[in-house]
């Protein structure tokens, strides 16, 4: 469990430093959550792919990732992220969900 923990915190750390920021998501919070989010589910979906992850670790990091606090612009950027991923064709499969 400790080295699939490992693999997903290193993939989005890479994720992190390695997506473009434009200036428009600096100034766009919703923006800005889709870009990370879009980032970190593809990584999730990829490494589920390849058998790296289980099912149960997709769902559960995308829970607590989208847990926003009540802010529906977030939400509603992360669930546009959702459908973005999902919308390529090697992570239909993704067990992602919308909140």
């Amino acid at each position: 469990m400790k080295v699939k923990a490992l693999a997903i915190a290193g993939a989005l750390s890479v994720v992190s430093i390695a997506l473009p920021m434009s200036a428009k998501a600096h100034e766009n919070a919703e923006e800005k959550w889709f870009m990370y989010t879009s980032g970190a589910f593809a990584t999730l979906c990829d490494l589920h792919s390849g058998n790296a992850i289980s099912t149960e670790i997709v769902q559960a990091f995308q829970k607590n990732w989208m847990m926003t606090d009540g802010k529906p612009e977030i939400l509603r950027a992360m669930n546009r992220a959702v459908d973005d991923v999902l919308d390529y064709k090697q992570f239909k499969a993704c067990p992602l969900r919308r909140y």
